[in-house]
């Protein structure tokens, strides 16, 4: 089978080859094989229909692949439609889940608006050692060591836009390993990892509609220890940053260490790092407050209403099943009321996702509040809130450093 799509799109991660494709897009394409239709799909920058086709070239040796191909056949088996968002796919969450692992059961009756739910029990993290991955390494401060003869465990970010994100520090890792295990939401990138290395295995295959993230997550964990204790130096690649909504890599690498292997995570682009790029905020200004849908509401937790805001997973909003055909948004209205009691129905705010190809353009929407239900926000959609209100210094505590207020003369650059 050709991989000419796939490896295109790898290819524009080389400095001298995303040249030639900028000097001569056309030209390079054609060198490239790509199809009339692979072709389109690029200088449309279509991310449907470039997912579409890579499947089609990955369908022989990814899970992922055969998944996508399976739900896009379904829902538009002529490749017709022309806007493939219509199509709900799910991804792994991954820069997309964190330490609210519950796991709650909801039956909802959409006709009378009743919903049904389970206690969360000691499903909340903080209830239960098991699901808890503490606020940072247990072995930080101990005085532990590597035993002699142990393996190495070093999880890997792929970054968010194809193999464009992916560090030299990761690939000299990959190239290395004894073994891979990986799950990923780009089939781009999982060629990527296949090209450096044949000793790899997909992760994805513990993913199961309406299964419990949780019990997915747990299986991770149990596979990459099994995993290290028949390799010397293993490698777990998730998509986006290991260490930002990827609980088993936390939970493994404690597991690892206590029984006296190396365990670590090498930092790599997330989500949130291309949100701070793309929609031109620093979160250094203003402050800046991260919170997760879910736990926003559970917890009531208040949005600072006078700094920038980033609210990760808004489409799957108390939604804690994993489903191959995406979610049902069924609690975003419930999202939409919360914010709406301390912004206001018409604030806007901007719902965000990161391109995932390096031919394609992030999405970038600003809404209304009022208007979050109708714009179908997608398990991966993070909502950037700006600061509403900027709260007034204090003036006891300028003086109490020293500071007094800038003053701005007539004709300064910061005058609007």
């Amino acid at each position: 089978m050709a991989y000419h799509l796939t490896d295109f799109l790898i290819s524009l991660a080389d400095a001298e080859k995303l040249k030639l494709f900028r000097e001569d897009p056309e030209r390079y394409m054609a060198a490239s094989r790509l199809s009339p239709q692979q072709k389109q799909a690029v200088r449309n920058a279509d991310r449907y229909r470039i997912s579409r086709y890579s499947a089609e070239e990955m369908e022989q040796d990814s899970m992922h692949a055969r998944l996508l191909l399976k739900i896009f056949t379904e829902y538009d088996p002529d490749g017709k439609i022309l806007n493939g968002d219509e199509i709900p796919v799910g991804v792994p969450d991954h820069d997309v889940d964190h330490d609210v692992d519950h796991d709650v059961d909801h039956n909802v009756d959409h006709d009378h608006n009743i919903v049904q739910t389970h206690d969360l029990g000691d499903d909340i993290a903080e209830f239960s050692a098991r699901y808890s991955s503490g606020y940072y390494y247990d072995h930080l401060f101990k005085n532990d060591s590597v035993k002699p003869g142990g393996h190495e465990l070093v999880f890997i970010g792929t970054g968010i836009n194809g193999a464009n994100h992916l560090s030299s520090e990761a690939v000299a890792h990959l190239a290395n390993a004894d073994r891979i295990l990986y799950c990923v939401a780009d089939l781009a990138i999982e060629r990527r990892i296949q090209l450096l290395n044949k000793n790899t295995e997909d992760l994805y295959v513990f993913y199961g509609d309406d299964k419990p993230r949780r019990e997915t997550y747990e299986q991770m964990v149990d596979r990459c220890l099994e995993v290290l204790k028949e390799h010397q130096h293993v490698c777990a690649v998730f998509y986006g940053h290991p260490g930002i909504f990827v609980w088993p890599s936390y939970k493994a690498i404690q597991l690892a260490r206590r029984e006296g292997h190396s365990a670590y995570m090498l930092p790599a682009v997330s989500s949130l790092d291309c949100l701070f790029a793309d929609v031109g905020f620093d979160p250094s200004r203003y402050s800046c407050q991260i919170v997760e849908a879910t736990d926003l509401l559970v917890r009531d937790r208040k949005p600072d209403i006078g700094a920038s805001v980033v609210i990760f997973q808004v489409g799957c909003v108390g939604d804690l099943g994993y489903n191959s055909r995406g979610y049902d948004r069924r609690n975003v209205p419930v999202l939409a009321d919360y914010l709406a009691s301390f912004y206001g129905s018409d604030y806007e705010v901007i719902l965000y996702e990161a391109s995932q190809y390096p031919v394609c353009k992030p999405k970038i929407k600003k809404i209304p509040i009022s208007d979050l239900v109708a714009a179908k926000p997608s398990g991966i959609t993070t909502m950037y809130i700006p600061p509403k209100k900027l709260p007034e210094p204090d003036e006891a505590m300028l003086t109490r450093l020293g500071l007094k207020r800038p003053e701005f003369k007539e004709g300064s650059w910061r005058k609007a």
